[in-house]
């Protein structure tokens, strides 16, 4: 595949934005948790709140700056499985516990604003790989090729 999209319109560029801007939601919210909110000091989710934030920081720039079919998969990567280790925090009950230890109970603005910023920046990072037409020019390369 190559380097740039094959397709590239406003609608595109549209979607890409919409994905960084809720990439960085997430890691900005992870980063003020990590900071002021004290779950820095949460021996194995702490570390990983950090890690959070520096990676949707890292992936919000990604998107916007590498028109590549892979830092939308990053992207897409990151919000799902940040919004997986939310809910499997928050449903997870004893084994959520042992593993992260911390068993999520309550529903606060944090809380809903990292998912809600999850599952816009999944379904627009999607929406952008396929509105840039990637697989198309896969398919189009290979039969090429072949």
């Amino acid at each position: 595949m190559s380097a740039s999209p094959p397709v590239q319109n406003s609608a595109t560029v549209g979607l890409r934005v919409l994905t960084a801007l809720a990439v960085l939601t997430s890691g900005l919210c992870h980063g003020y948790l990590y900071f002021y909110d004290g779950w820095g000091d949460i021996d194995v989710i702490g570390p990983l709140f950090m890690v959070n934030a520096v990676s949707g920081i890292v992936i919000s720039v990604l998107v916007l700056a590498w028109r590549h079919w892979f830092s939308l998969f990053l992207a897409f990567g990151f919000c799902v499985v940040t919004a997986a280790g939310f809910l499997f925090s928050r449903y997870g009950g004893e084994l959520a516990y042992k593993l992260l230890g911390v068993n999520d109970m309550i529903w606060g603005w944090s809380q809903i604003l990292c998912l809600v910023a999850e599952v816009i920046g999944a379904i627009a990072a999607l929406g952008a790989f396929f509105a840039e037409r990637w697989l198309t020019a896969a398919r189009s390369e290979h039969t090429a090729v072949g």
